[in-house]
């Protein structure tokens, strides 16, 4: 869902995303907007071996450490555990 960015809608995004992890509701984000919700634990809890292939998968795409840099950001890598 996109918004205007405010501090009540990050709030409410926040509390949607609690309420459907509580509920076990399967869901996923757009990881290139407003996102506090994901950790690496939350993450292998949704995604579970799934993390792994991607990694590896990724890995196998960008061949150097280079290029992998070129297509990584701190999300991935430093938040998120998915770059290296």
């Amino acid at each position: 869902m996109d918004s205007v960015n405010t501090a009540k809608t990050r709030a409410y995004f926040e509390q949607v995303w609690a309420d459907l992890d509580a509920a076990g509701i399967p869901f996923t984000l757009h990881w290139g907007k407003y996102n506090v919700f994901w950790t690496p634990a939350r993450l292998r809890a949704h995604f579970g071996n799934a993390v792994d292939q991607w990694i590896a998968s990724r890995e196998a795409l960008l061949e150097s450490p280079a290029v992998r840099q070129a297509f990584s950001s701190p999300f991935m890598a430093a938040t998120m555990g998915l770059a290296t």
